[in-house]
């Protein structure tokens, strides 16, 4: 899994120019749903199907507080292997999940004066999906003559564009994950995709089988603040009587031992409350990776077999009359069945 933030300098100046409108990425973006000959949609945390003006719109909008040569938002990439997009069957849902997630990690990778913390919620970002690469003038296969520049590679090359603007929704922050690593530390973002994807998907191939990994104090310390910050998110979801106690989650993730699955199973949690989707018992989801199963009723305390017990008790003790349970249905009952015929 690459995962990539888009410095204009660097990788297009044209396209990627992000001191102005978003608009001319947003164009580019749209290139290869124009060669298909379909309308280009974007999907964000919130939903699919957002059109391309909207996206422009809403992130165009969302700049108060930043001059005019600062710049107003962020491109990234996601870009899963071939082996990766081969063991999701290249499958586009898959890939949205994914990003999702991806973007609740960028969002609580920034560390902020104060001990602020940031969640996916205050992010204002869209993605788009592309399906195909082309090989570009500077590769190997093209100046070796095997290749021209704009040829489509063969093989799967589904990658996710993201559009995130540099203020949060409220318009109080400014998330740039360039500059001071004590603030974005993007090596961090990158293993956490990574894990993530392997975590989700169950993907783990023999030569990047996962370590077992034991984290330091300073680790540790703040995987407790980003836990805390979590339970509180998840909380506003759960009535009084289902609300989670901090205190008992880290006692999960520290039996873990702070494993990349239990932070997993906490996003699941949130998505699925989000969803509105019922968790009957969110600390064992959290604990055992699945929900707890709804206790099945008991046959053998159902009224005929109590009655069949009842018989079976009774002849033993030498009454040779059988019990019938029509003699032990309520009168009202009887009376509305005789009625009946």
């Amino acid at each position: 899994m690459h995962s990539k933030i888009i410095q204009p300098l660097i990788h297009g100046k044209g396209v990627y120019e992000n001191k102005g409108s978003s608009g001319l990425l947003i164009r580019y973006l749209q290139h290869e749903a124009k060669e298909k000959g379909v309308a280009l949609t974007f999907f964000s945390g919130e939903g699919d199907g957002i059109s391309p003006s909207e996206v422009r719109r809403q992130i165009d909008e969302n700049i108060k507080g930043l001059q005019r040569q600062e710049s107003k938002f962020i491109s990234l990439v996601l870009s899963p292997g071939k082996e990766e997009l081969r063991h999701i069957d290249n499958d586009p849902e898959k890939l949205k999940e994914f990003t999702r997630l991806a973007m609740q990690q960028y969002a609580e990778n920034f560390r902020l004066k104060g001990g602020k913390r940031v969640c996916g919620e205050d992010l204002l970002w869209f993605a788009t999906l592309h399906q195909e690469r082309t090989y570009k003038g500077r590769e190997e296969e093209v100046r070796l003559g095997l290749h021209e520049s704009g040829d489509l590679k063969a093989g799967y090359h589904m990658h996710v564009h993201v559009v995130v603007s540099k203020r949060d929704r409220a318009q109080q922050l400014t998330l740039s994950p360039f500059g001071n690593r004590e603030r974005f530390d993007m090596g961090a973002w990158q293993r956490d995709n990574q894990w993530c994807f392997n975590s989700m998907f169950h993907y783990y191939p023999l030569d990047k089988a996962p370590a077992c990994k034991v984290p330091g104090v300073q680790e540790v310390k703040r995987y407790r603040a980003r836990i805390t910050a979590r339970v509180e998110t998840i909380n506003l979801y759960l009535d009084k009587a289902h609300k989670l106690k901090p205190e008992r989650v880290l006692e999960v993730a520290e039996k873990r031992q702070w494993d990349r699955t239990f932070f997993f199973n906490l996003n699941r949690l949130e998505q699925k409350l989000k969803k509105e989707q019922y968790v009957r018992d969110p600390l064992h989801l959290l604990e055992h990776n699945r929900d707890r199963k709804p206790e099945q009723l008991r046959v053998d305390q159902s009224l005929a077999t109590s009655l069949k017990q009842l018989a079976a008790t009774g002849r033993g003790m030498g009454f040779t009359e059988s019990l019938n349970l029509y003699e032990f249905t309520p009168r009202r009952r009887k009376r509305n069945t005789m009625s009946l015929k």
